[in-house]
């Protein structure tokens, strides 16, 4: 008669992992996360009185992405997409969403399950003095070994009470935090840089009616001098003369001042030189276009799309899955190890039958008593939470200030250019018709250029006000959120 001889094989790597993830489908079934689970709330939710009626003015989330175009200048289209290409705090910003995106991707790997290799070789001495050697019953017992060793530990904790999933959904929200300050970020620098181009721009303007201005007043002095030679004019009426050619000479230097430092503010911003920022500039004497200054609505949608609100938003959601992180900590935790290999102290018998070895089981890990740490844990996370959420209130309130704020600065100065601008033409009415007098002999050059002197002056105070609201503008766009696109 055959006999059989049955004989217990050690699973292989892959039943292994077999058998860790089997009970998976138990876990999804019976786990749960613990701790509160986040409602996100819209501004509006937040402070309902502060938003208009639907359809009481435009609503700006028709606005374009790249705002800025609509200033209609190719040197400000360059240099902004050469300060989004290149400024410092945009690199260092994606660089922060690059690390988000890593932490989110480490904390989900620890909800999968874990296999780690090792293998050793080595020459092994025991003293026989030691306890390894305490209850063995004969004398000289061999104590050098050499050992080979190749062993594969898996483990895989099983998610109850959502300790993992509640740390993923906090990571995952910080992760779109940080996308969110990104686009905050370039907002700024998008913002910023407008500015200063459009700054730029309108001085350059000032500073050659400014140069006009000089040029009117030599020609009067010198006219007020004639005068006085043939007594047809005073010394106090010469002085008066030299006084206007003077204060029209003092503002030059700060015109010319503030158009470099415009210049210079745009070096940081685009990390240009000089001369590609004016090569990128053009001519000096471009006028911009001046978009009309609407009274938008500052919807609860528009206000959300906002960076910093939306960057609020996402750390109360983090924030809320911390507290379910820690509120986890009270819960029993269970995890399933096994590991398996060879070991052998018999040069070239690592591979065979005997020097096989396994165990599987369980782990269970139950917090009994810690001192009150995971009670201050949970805490502190609620503090957390808390301080969160009176942030992100913060951010929406201050949103709604900045539009406010920026849309009446707008409103003021394009009342301001209406009148300048019919002030201005009635002036030029008024050079024309003084020009005619002048041509046929009925009125002294010195009266023309006193008119002219005075319509250089409402040319510039109409150019001042529309750099003024070229700026506010752009405060309006950011406000608005620029018409930045959803977070990624």
């Amino acid at each position: 008669m055959t006999r059989t001889t049955i004989r217990p094989r050690a699973p292989s790597v892959a039943a292994l992992l077999v058998a860790l993830i089997a009970p998976a489908w138990l876990a999804a079934l019976g786990g749960c996360a613990v701790g509160p689970n986040y409602k996100p709330v819209t501004p509006q939710q937040l402070f309902p009185e502060h938003f208009p009626a639907p359809g009481a003015a435009p609503d700006a989330a028709t606005l374009p992405g790249d705002w800025w175009r609509s200033f209609e200048d190719p040197g400000l289209d360059m240099l902004v997409a050469a300060a989004l290409r290149n400024s410092p705090d945009v690199s260092a910003a994606e660089a922060h969403v690059r690390a988000s995106r890593a932490a989110l991707a480490q904390a989900g790997s620890a909800g999968l399950p874990q296999l780690d290799a090792q293998a050793r070789a080595g020459r092994d001495q025991f003293s026989r003095n030691g306890e390894s050697f305490a209850n063995i019953p004969f004398s000289n017992p061999k104590s050098t070994f050499h050992d080979e060793r190749v062993e594969f530990d898996a483990s895989w904790e099983v998610d109850l009470f959502g300790h993992t999933a509640r740390t993923v959904e906090a990571a995952s929200a910080r992760m779109q935090g940080m996308q969110a300050q990104r686009a905050d970020i370039e907002l700024r620098v998008s913002a910023e840089t407008a500015r200063n181009v459009l700054d730029f721009r309108y001085l350059s303007l000032r500073i050659a009616a400014a140069d006009a201005a000089v040029s009117a007043n030599e020609q009067v002095v010198q006219l007020v001098r004639l005068q006085r030679d043939v007594g047809l004019a005073s010394d106090t009426e010469v002085q008066q003369a030299e006084l206007g050619l003077s204060g029209a000479r003092a503002a030059l230097p700060t015109l010319r001042s503030a158009a470099r430092a415009s210049i210079a503010a745009l070096l940081p911003l685009t990390t240009l030189t000089e001369q590609q920022i004016a090569a990128s500039l053009g001519s000096a004497q471009h006028m911009p276009a001046l978009p009309p200054a609407r009274a938008f609505a500052a919807s609860s949608t528009v206000l959300e799309r906002r960076p910093d609100v939306r960057s609020a938003e996402r750390a109360l959601a983090a924030a809320t899955a911390d507290v379910g992180e820690a509120t986890a900590d009270r819960y029993p935790r269970f995890t399933l190890l096994a590991d398996g290999g060879w070991d052998s102290i018999h040069p070239g018998e690592l591979l065979q039958q005997a020097s096989r070895f396994w165990n599987i089981g369980p782990q269970l890990y139950l917090p009994l008593f810690n001192g009150g740490r995971v009670e201050a844990g949970i805490q502190s996370a609620q503090a957390g939470r808390d301080a969160a959420q009176a942030s992100y209130r913060k951010a929406v309130l201050t949103a709604l200030a900045d539009v406010e704020s920026a849309m009446l600065r707008c409103q003021a100065d394009d009342g301001r250019l209406v009148e300048s601008a019919a002030a201005l033409e009635l002036q030029r009415r008024q050079v024309d018709l003084e020009r005619m007098r002048v041509d046929v002999g009925e009125s002294p050059r010195i009266d023309l250029l006193a008119d002219q002197l005075r319509q250089i002056a409402a040319e510039d105070q109409q150019l001042a006000i529309r750099q003024s609201l070229s700026e506010n503008l752009v405060l309006v766009y950011k406000a608005l959120g620029g018409g930045t696109p959803a977070a990624e």
